[in-house]
């Protein structure tokens, strides 16, 4: 019996960790089956990333895009490494917002850094950063299940 699972749980979010598992204390193990006494418990993370492209958009967001393209920094002189693409937190207003904030950044080839795709419908400058939600990074410092949250037009 230990009463450490907040404090486990902050440990492995701060080493990068997705989360935890937590069962309910009168709980029972059941091999091989799945069962509302255990808990997948897990963090999320915020973190600004920059903007390097938008996919194209399907169905009713043909007309728009699909997601970010999102890139950081991997070193003082100023490498990019893609993090991965967000196309899920958006609404009417932000889509719009993207759009117009991205229409100036606008550019034919990826940044420099940045592998080419053919899902891409606009490459951009690296000059526009996004608040993105996710769960964890995998080794290569992709990020998993990012969401979309806000641009950052202050910085």
């Amino acid at each position: 019996q230990s009463d450490d699972g907040p404090a486990l749980f902050e440990a492995i979010i701060a080493q990068g960790g997705e989360g935890i598992m937590a069962k309910r204390r009168e709980g029972l193990y059941r091999p091989g089956k799945r069962h509302s006494d255990w808990l997948k418990v897990k963090g999320v993370q915020e973190e600004s990333f920059l903007v390097v492209g938008l996919t194209k958009g399907t169905g009713w967001r043909e007309s728009l895009f699909g997601a970010v393209v999102l890139a950081k920094y991997a070193d003082l002189r100023g490498t990019l490494v893609d993090v991965g693409e967000a196309g899920t937190g958006f609404d009417n207003r932000s889509l719009q917002a993207v759009l117009a904030a991205t229409h100036p950044l606008r550019q034919s080839r990826p940044p420099a850094g940045i592998a080419p795709r053919k899902d891409i419908l606009t490459w951009l400058q690296p000059k526009l950063l996004a608040d993105i939600k996710f769960h964890a990074k995998t080794e290569d410092e992709r990020l998993r299940f990012p969401v979309f949250m806000r641009l950052r037009l202050d910085r």
